[in-house]
């Protein structure tokens, strides 16, 4: 099979793969919606609040990919690899302070705002990323009477983008264990919110107990980890790197992720190449970057963060669900005979004593009419 044949036939699998995500999602949805309508029909309770919150979860159009790592491990970068153009800071001399939220939109049309925490926003420009993106704002001191208002969520970036699908938000994260303590903070509040979180790793550094800790607290939010290791282009033993900071992850994390647990190499150079290319220029920039593998494995990670595995979930709690009441109808229609049938028996015991009572009361006229005779 030529290498285009085989990347036709990968891409049709992925496809015939989506449509059965699409239409699973569908019918789990309508079983749930009609199963937990029917519910207080028959006096069933409601389901538990986590299953409506994973029904929501995947009703949503919208899901958050989070993108974590240490600092300086090219998380911007490669961001940029995905947008096909550099929009996100890199200069190493400044130090992004809040996270970036990029979009992809497909009329063409680039805004860039910031966002607070009171969901307002400003509209900026292009030139102003660098400038919003490295306020530092601290968590205690004489920052702890900041308002809603005048807190930043995070950095909207509106804009095409050749590797990033509709429907999916990419939050970049300040570096974890900066020197500034407000930085991790700003980025940890971002776990409890994501569907899936790719870990950045870089080819001259093997795993630190930190980026350990970090991952055991994203696995408590979420099985969809990817890790990437960037700077491929840069150091010459990243292979070794790789092979040693996978056989870390797999001795502590290999039951844990939803995902095969392999750590994807990448250029970020390459992959900024590629964006201006078309072709088979663009092609081969691909290919240096070595795109094609963590394209495959993106596509995965992007359809299990847009719910399947809680599409899983869900089909499992609706069935509990339903078997719970199931159980309770029954239990009803059990008692409900019981007394149908003790209904019955009172029924025979009240005319076996009616049918005694009128034969005493026979017998009695009878006796009575006999001692007036006599």
């Amino acid at each position: 099979m030529t290498e285009m044949a085989a990347k036709k036939t990968q891409n049709e699998a992925m496809l015939e793969l989506k449509k059965n995500f699409s239409e699973c999602r569908e019918k789990a949805l309508n079983l749930y919606e009609g199963i937990s309508k029917q519910g207080p029909e028959f006096s069933l309770p409601e389901p538990m609040s986590a299953v409506k919150k994973l029904s929501d979860t995947i009703k949503r159009e919208e899901h958050t990919i989070v993108v974590m790592g240490e600092v300086s491990r090219g998380k911007s970068s490669w961001i940029n690899g995905l947008i096909g153009k550099e929009l996100l800071p890199t200069d190493p001399q400044t130090t992004t302070s809040q996270a970036f939220c990029i979009r992809s939109v497909d009329d063409g049309k680039e805004a860039f705002r910031v966002r607070y925490e009171d969901d307002s926003y400003k509209e900026i420009t292009k030139d102003e990323l660098t400038k919003y993106g490295s306020q530092l704002y601290k968590y205690e001191g004489e920052y702890e009477d900041m308002t809603a208002k005048d807190v930043i969520r995070w950095i909207e970036i509106d804009t095409p983008c050749k590797f990033i699908p509709r429907g999916l938000r990419i939050i970049d994260t300040p570096g974890l264990g900066s020197v500034y303590a407000g930085h991790s903070e700003i980025t940890r509040r971002f776990i409890p919110h994501a569907n899936g979180v790719v870990f950045v790793f870089k080819s001259d550094v093997t795993v630190l107990e930190s980026e350990v800790g970090y991952i055991e607290e994203i696995l408590s939010v979420t099985p969809n980890i990817l890790f990437i290791q960037t700077h491929i282009d840069v150091f010459q033993n990243w292979e070794e790197v790789r092979k040693n900071n996978e056989d870390t992850l797999r001795k502590k994390f290999r039951e844990k992720i939803s995902m095969p647990l392999s750590i994807w190499p990448v250029s970020n150079k390459n992959m900024l190449l590629a964006g201006e290319q078309e072709g088979e220029n663009r092609k081969i920039c691909l290919n240096e970057a070595k795109y094609p593998g963590l394209a495959a494995a993106l596509d995965i990670f992007f359809l299990f963060s847009s719910g399947a595995a809680q599409l899983g979930m869900l089909i499992g709690e609706t069935e509990e669900y339903f078997l719970r009441g199931k159980g309770r109808l029954q239990e009803r229609l059990d008692f409900a005979r019981s007394a149908l049938s003790d209904m019955a028996g009172a029924e025979r015991r009240r005319k076996e004593i009616d049918d005694k009572l009128t034969q005493l009361q026979k017998n009695y006229g009878a006796g009575a009419a006999s001692v007036q005779d006599f």
